[in-house]
């Protein structure tokens, strides 16, 4: 009984780190704005202060400013002001 108590509690740790989001660095979602943008919206929409939510949020900020594309900038501009 303890050996299946074991393993249930083994089997259950795993699965959650298993669940756990991948990181991405800023970099990758200055390479990836419809990514930031949905990544960015969600983690303003649920409060999430992950890291994740974290480098959208440069990322999201730095598209804001981005002077070569006005269509990418307005658009990230609505998503920081709300």
């Amino acid at each position: 009984m303890k050996k299946t108590g074991m393993m249930l509690l083994a089997f259950g740790l795993f699965a959650l780190v298993g669940c756990e989001e991948e990181t991405k660095s800023y970099a990758w979602y200055s390479e990836n704005p419809d990514e930031t943008y949905d990544t960015y919206k969600k983690c303003k929409e649920s409060g999430n202060d992950s890291e994740n939510c974290k480098n959208a949020r440069r990322a999201a900020v730095s598209f804001s400013h981005s002077y070569n594309s006005p269509e990418i900038s307005d658009k990230f501009n609505k998503l920081i002001k709300k």
